[in-house]
């Protein structure tokens, strides 16, 4: 799945290329213009063309790795994301439980899948948070809270809104967050800080009360691990790494995934 979405996306990062020469070479015109100073030229070269090898070697890479790749339709990508997760790989579980394989380009391509995650995303979700993954807790404390401001995917629609239990959640992952000194568990215990007192808000008297009793039941859960957290880790948007060498790597940081 992680191999197939990897050369599907090849013809976007054509485009991307085609982008962004473009836009250097407005910007080039612009430098040039009126008789610009010919060091700020020369800088501007120097780095355009730093700048070219790099995303042409990236591109040619890319290419040779797709070259020859009989590739699946978008309904095709997404059965493939939906077995490997049926099949327990905590990576693909992530990706597919959490609604972030479902995007605006196959939403609509696969009807059987998306009856099958009406059915099977929670389940599988809350298998992962209770087996101590972080990004997944993340995703259903978000997913319970009843914040209607933030509904980053399709496990929204599929959980129910429960504000004590998000509560819960995310002082669940606040308690871990303790025991890490990086600099992405500070940001992350801010972030999370901040959405803890927005739900106490909006959250009845009675909910913020049991926010403490499902606290403790939370206990009987695995410990929640913190490898996971990375510099894309945020609270509703966690760009869970799907690439193929995520998928080598599952449970790592995705700041020490290469690709």
């Amino acid at each position: 799945a992680a191999e197939y979405q990897n050369c599907l996306a090849l013809e976007r990062r054509r485009e991307e290329m085609a982008d962004w020469l473009s836009e250097r070479r407005r910007a080039f015109e612009l430098v040039t213009a009126n008789g610009q100073d010919t060091r700020l030229v020369d800088t501007f070269q120097r780095t355009f063309e730093e700048q070219l090898a790099q995303r042409e070697n990236g591109l040619a890479a890319h290419e040779r790795r797709c070259e020859g790749v009989a590739l699946p339709d978008e309904a095709g990508l997404l059965r493939h994301w939906r077995q490997a997760a049926v099949l327990g790989d905590p990576t693909a579980m992530r990706y597919y439980a959490s609604g972030t394989a479902f995007r605006w380009s196959n939403v609509l391509a696969a009807p059987d899948v998306q009856a099958a995650y009406r059915s099977e995303a929670a389940s599988m979700a809350w298998s992962l948070a209770r087996q101590g993954d972080l990004l997944m807790t993340l995703r259903l404390a978000s997913a319970t809270s009843s914040l209607t401001r933030f509904r980053p995917g399709l496990l929204d629609e599929v959980v129910e809104d429960d504000p004590a239990l998000a509560l819960a959640l995310y002082r669940r992952v606040l308690w871990a967050l303790k025991q890490d000194d990086r600099l992405d568990a500070t940001r992350l215990t801010n972030e999370i800080r901040l959405r803890i007192d927005l739900i106490r808000q909006v959250a009845t008297p009675e909910q913020i009360e049991d926010a403490a009793r499902r606290l403790r039941d939370l206990d009987a859960w695995e410990p929640l691990s913190t490898k996971g957290l990375g510099r894309g880790t945020y609270l509703d948007s966690a760009r869970l790494p799907a690439s193929p060498a995520a998928c080598q790597h599952a449970g790592r940081p995705e700041a020490d995934v290469p690709g």
